[in-house]
């Protein structure tokens, strides 16, 4: 059954999507804002965790659906990273998030070098009733980027008030 909604294949398009969506690491955070999760676990630790961002800097004549996945470059390990949907005539930016934080932070400090690979998904498509012709070319690949883990033990300063 053919694919109604994905665009037909066109190098053009292929090269406006690849053209002005970015993906880019935060070297350093402005604000709080700018981590993009913080957790408290046992025993008085805490982390906050950068990871990279997307940005569709200018609007696409489609929309975009895609699937996230992020791999990690010191191994084989494949993340699965939360969805990325823009309507066509708009732009947005977010982070390239894990859908498993707690399995992806396992006990990683520091850099992680990573790769962003972006899939056009067809269920993403098919999951938001606004979508009316997404993008439907190659996978992207982003260059080597890094996340940042940082943990923190809280127990000295909770032991002096």
């Amino acid at each position: 059954m053919p694919d109604q909604l994905a665009a037909l294949p066109d190098p053009a398009l292929d090269q406006q999507v690849r053209d002005t969506l970015r993906i880019v690491e935060v070297r350093e955070p402005r604000n709080d804002a700018e981590m993009l999760s913080g957790w408290r676990g046992p025993n008085g630790t805490r982390g906050a965790m950068r990871m990279p961002v997307w940005e569709l800097t200018e609007p696409l004549p489609v929309d975009l659906c895609l699937e996230v996945e992020i791999h990690l470059q010191d191994t084989d390990e494949i993340y699965s990273g939360l969805p990325i949907v823009v309507l066509k005539n708009t732009t947005r930016f977010g982070y390239c998030s894990p859908r498993d934080t707690g399995a992806f932070l396992g006990d990683r400090e520091e850099v992680v070098p990573l790769r962003i690979v972006l899939k056009p998904s067809r269920g993403q498509a098919l999951s938001n009733l606004k979508v009316t012709e997404y993008y439907n070319g190659p996978p992207i690949t982003s260059e080597v980027l890094q996340a940042r883990i940082d943990r923190f033990d809280d127990t000295e300063e909770n032991a002096n008030p």
